[in-house]
């Protein structure tokens, strides 16, 4: 009879510390799968303490709203976001800065202007004198990013007019990574949209 009982205790208490060690290997497996497909973006940032950037993705000929990133701040010149791999490709990066004055867009850092290659850093004068930019990135596979970005200032009207002329950052990668060839029209080197997010290629 005791072992019999023996038997009966046991089974439950077997079974209980095997569902146990599974729920325990799918709480563990689920944060390693998941930072599997994100890719973490170390943002260095020249002259810009307290500016902040936010991660998008609109890709054209795609329905919907476009993929809006967590807002990060840049703090003794660095700033960390982490997103999902598959947005990267067609990405763009929203930017502000606390002085500067208000314009009727969203900034959009300059990934690449055109006619300055890749790895090639472009002077504030290419970029001043520059007709068109991509803020679309190329993307990353998988892992961890670095992007260098430079943050220097030109005068703009602002909107309303009554608002009268302020500083506006001149915010664009240095070198330039890999971009993707959608080119927006600039002025005085700057780009920026109205949607929440350039419009990119989704290949």
């Amino acid at each position: 009879m005791r072992t019999r009982i023996a038997a009966m205790t046991a089974t439950p208490l077997l079974t209980l510390a095997l569902a146990t060690s599974v729920f325990a290997a799918t709480t563990l497996l689920a944060p390693a799968a998941m930072a599997a497909n994100t890719t973490t973006i170390t943002f260095n940032v020249v002259g810009c303490d307290g500016c902040t950037i936010q991660p998008a993705q609109w890709l054209k000929g795609k329905s919907g709203a476009p993929y809006e990133g967590k807002t990060v701040t840049v703090v003794n010149g660095v700033a960390t976001a982490t997103v999902p791999t598959s947005k990267t490709k067609g990405m763009s990066f929203n930017f502000t800065a606390p002085w500067a004055v208000n314009q009727n867009a969203l900034q959009n850092i300059v990934i690449q202007y055109k006619g300055v290659p890749a790895g090639t850093q472009p002077t504030r004068a290419e970029a001043l004198d520059s007709t068109k930019a991509s803020g679309c990135w190329a993307g990353a596979k998988s892992g961890n990013v670095t992007i260098q970005i430079n943050v220097g200032r030109v005068t703009m009207e602002g909107f309303p007019a009554s608002v009268g002329k302020g500083p506006y950052p001149l915010v664009y990668v240095v070198p330039p990574i890999a971009s993707q060839k959608v080119f927006q029209p600039t002025y005085k080197g700057t780009i920026g949209n109205q949607q929440g997010a350039l419009p990119c290629e989704a290949s």
